[in-house]
């Protein structure tokens, strides 16, 4: 599970720093890392399953990477 989140924090911090368009001052790296934050904390003081904490962990990490492709 850690080796997922790793490798997809991974592809979307280089993603994100690389591909996005300069104007997105937003829906960037910043904002991607508060919300996996965010949904660390819900994760934290909630109870889900290993595989529903990583399914929630890899959508916060995903989440934005469609503005890469955006004009």
């Amino acid at each position: 599970m850690i080796e997922w989140i790793k490798k997809t924090n991974d592809y979307v911090s280089l993603l994100l720093e690389n591909e996005l368009n300069i104007d997105f001052t937003y829906h960037n790296h910043l904002h991607t890392q508060r919300v996996v934050k965010s949904t660390k904390e819900i994760i934290n003081n909630a109870s889900f399953s290993q595989e529903e904490e990583l399914i929630l962990t890899l959508s916060a990490l995903l989440h934005d990477i469609g503005y890469v492709k955006s004009k």
